[in-house]
């Protein structure tokens, strides 16, 4: 059976929801899924998965400067992202992300043209449209 890690910061629980739906799509999919915030995830279990997603929330000037927050920041300077998995990032905004995606990019040690899936929500709902996304994405 495909495993999936979905890891997540979330500050006011949108960024929390997103993941907690995106891995709920996966188990519909027949993958087992597990969702995991930043502090709870280990650096041992980014291995044993076969699709790994990271996401968090964007901070930054309504339009322009979107980044990832700190703590994001840190965790992912301070993790190794394995070469096994198919990497995925996913972002929550209020009014654009910007240059998130490749912020984020930034902070994945060396692994940054690794992520073949990105996608986004303004509320933290799956859209029909992204649902399609990554069940092509997990096809490949």
């Amino acid at each position: 059976m495909k495993t999936a890690l979905i890891i997540y910061q979330s500050k006011k629980g949108t960024t929390r929801r997103f993941g907690n739906e995106i891995g709920r799509l996966l188990s519909e999919m027949g993958i087992q899924s597990q969702t995991l915030s930043i502090e709870e995830c280990t650096n041992g279990e980014l291995y044993s998965v076969d699709y790994l997603f990271l996401g968090c929330w964007t901070q930054g000037w309504m339009v322009v400067n979107q980044h990832p927050d700190s703590p994001w920041k840190e965790w992912a300077q301070s993790v190794e992202i394995p070469r096994g998995p198919k990497l995925a990032l996913f972002t929550t905004y209020k009014l654009a992300t910007g240059s998130m995606f490749r912020r984020m990019r930034r902070y994945l040690n060396g692994n940054d043209s690794k992520a073949k899936l990105e996608i986004k929500s303004r509320n933290g709902r799956l859209t029909d449209t992204q649902a399609r996304q990554i069940n092509q994405f997990v096809a490949r």
